[in-house]
């Protein structure tokens, strides 16, 4: 063995030694060394000796590499920097889907940037030893098997790091270690979900508490409600079991279905609350209501409610409402009730008082369906819901049974069970709801019009709308041009007196008389057009279409500042604020 001081040895003094082994093993390789040791007279302990050498090479040949790349710019970063990195070329990466039908989502998956490690060995160390590198962590049926599993793996390299778990609960029933595992680590767990639940037992192993936790989701499998509507037994679990010993004071985030109550549970400080199938055998929302009352910063609220049908509408509990039961939420701007009991909407809504300007509401599919908004959602309490005063277009679509309001800067979508041809007695109940003293949009379509002295009446009423947008049925189009035209209203106000703007769609031939006689007639009356606006069909745009509007165009130039022929592929549907698009 060469001497060296291992202070003082230089990278030149390495590279001497090297090229010295190298040219010892020529040497040996070409049979022209020192007699006696050539390939032919290797003693039987060579090879051991060999494969020594191999390894030891080996592991220089790895030093060697590893000082290589240090010097690399990226490998003189600090592992804090790199980390960071990895978690941002990663991305977010979010639980999937709570929605147990969607199978679609492939994010929350550590192998994703799994990739990372095979860069170079400093990546790879760096990033293996990073706790917080191993969320979430996903259970599938098919990884709890064994605890080799990818899984188990992130569960022990996450020591210390806050833990994003979802357990999809196997069909035959999740293996108890799973759960202590989980048990073991609550004060760590910051979102938890449970998806397809089949026995709520396996809830007892979450007793500890969980001063962590953000996210909380328990979804009962529908295989368990199927099974009991097979067999009769329509029971679902009454009680959600005491959580985390009642200690989780981060928790924002909350999604719950199939339970009758969970008044055992105090959760408090929530902003999104998600409830289905929630509700009680006799249709009381008390235990709802105590949820509400506890929460007055919430932000989203979504309630889908279970098949109650077999209850008689009076038998629902209607409690009156005082000024000391009203629960103020001026912080929530998403509000969704689908397909939920009417009496459960009214029950809801009549409680709550809501104030933020950038509300979005959503009541889609109340059953029975004939009951009315009015009944639904009285002046009164319609009174409590501030955006709605202040509604500046409303767009009733009765081909899919939709109704959309728009404030300037919320919006309200309600959709009906069953297509209704006629607006009769909707509009009369909207006018409960909505105040129309602000209208400045109005967009009807899909509606058989069989009185125009009724939209006569509703086209005088509305006096401040400036663009209106009309979906001509193809039975008698021209009655809804007739509904617009001043004659001899009797007394009756005239119709939309402020309106500049009027868009028809599509231009059935036999309303285009109709359409000249209201542009003349508004004009002679000193309520000209600026803009007339007809909308044909994408694929219905040819010259003879061009042709009749020419003749149209003509014959209206001089009692309209401005016509224009447009085409559209679907219905338009009213402009709805950015910030409420997406939910509504």
């Amino acid at each position: 063995m060469i001497a060296t001081d291992r202070r003082y040895i230089h990278i030149s003094t390495v590279k001497g030694l090297a090229d010295d082994l190298l040219e010892g093993l020529d040497a040996l390789a070409s049979n022209g060394g020192m007699a006696g040791y050539g390939p032919s007279s290797l003693s039987p302990c060579d090879p051991v000796t060999l494969a020594s050498l191999d390894e030891t090479l080996a592991l220089a040949l790895s030093q060697v590499r590893m000082m290589r790349n240090t010097r690399s710019p990226i490998n003189a970063l600090p592992p804090e920097v790199l980390t960071t990195i990895f978690e941002m070329l990663a991305g977010p990466r979010a639980l999937p889907s709570t929605d147990s039908r969607d199978n679609s989502s492939t994010t929350g998956n550590p192998m994703e940037w799994i990739p990372v490690t095979h860069v170079c060995r400093y990546w790879r160390n760096t990033a293996l030893g990073y706790p917080f590198m191993w969320n979430p962590i996903v259970f599938k049926p098919s990884d709890m098997r064994s605890e080799c599993n990818l899984p188990y793996e992130c569960l022990r390299r996450s020591v210390g790091a806050p833990l994003d778990v979802q357990v999809k609960c196997d069909p035959g029933g999740t293996r108890t270690h799973v759960w202590e595992k989980l048990s073991a680590r609550c004060g760590r767990i910051r979102k938890c979900h449970l998806m397809d639940l089949t026995d709520l037992e396996n809830l007892s192993y979450f007793n500890q508490e969980a001063p962590l936790l953000e996210s909380l989701c328990i979804q009962i499998s529908p295989d368990v409600v199927d099974e009991r509507e097979l067999t009769g037994d329509f029971t679902m679990p009454s009680e959600l079991p005491l959580l985390f010993a009642g200690h989780t004071p981060s928790l924002r985030f909350l999604t719950l279905n199939y339970f009758h109550t969970f008044s055992t549970n105090q959760f408090v400080g929530l902003t999104h609350l998600h409830l289905s199938d929630i509700y009680t055998p006799s249709g009381d929302v008390a235990h709802i209501i105590a949820l509400l009352e506890l929460n007055p910063g919430l932000e989203e609220f979504t309630l889908t409610s279970g098949d109650i049908s077999d209850l008689e509408v009076d038998s629902l509990p209607i409690s009156p409402v005082g000024e000391d039961t009203l629960i103020p939420m001026p912080m929530l701007r998403r509000l969704s009730l689908v397909h939920c009991h009417a009496s459960i909407i009214q029950q809801l809504v009549s409680r709550l008082v809501l104030s933020n300007p950038h509300l979005a509401m959503k009541c889609h599919t109340w059953w029975p369906s004939e009951w009315s908004i009015a009944t639904i959602v009285p002046p009164k309490t319609a009174a409590r819901i501030h955006p709605l005063q202040d509604v500046v277009k409303l767009q009733i679509a009765y081909d899919t049974a939709e109704v959309y309001t728009v404030s300037r800067s919320s919006a309200a979508h309600f959709r009906f069970e069953n297509d209704i041809d006629t607006a009769d007695d909707i509009v009369p109940s909207l006018r409960t709801l909505l105040s129309f003293h602000g209208l400045q949009e109005l967009w009807l379509s899909g509606i058989e019009l069989h009185s125009a002295d009724f939209w006569q009446n509703v086209f005088g009423a509305i006096v401040g709308v400036k663009k209106m947008v009309l979906g001509l049925s193809p039975t008698a189009p021209e009655n809804w041009l007739l509904a617009l035209t001043p004659t001899e209203l009797h007394g009756k106000p005239y119709p939309a007196p402020s309106l500049e703007e009027l868009h028809i769609y599509p231009p059935y031939p036999q309303c285009h008389e109709a359409l000249v006689n209201l542009v003349e007639s508004r004009a002679n009356d000193g309520h000209r057009l600026w803009l007339l606006k007809i909308m044909c069909k994408r694929d219905a745009y040819d010259s003879r279409l061009l042709g009749a509007y020419d003749a149209v165009k003509s014959s209206m130039a001089e009692f309209v500042d401005h016509i224009v022929l447009d085409t559209f592929s679907c219905p338009p549907i009213v402009g709805i604020p950015e910030e409420c698009r997406s939910f509504v």
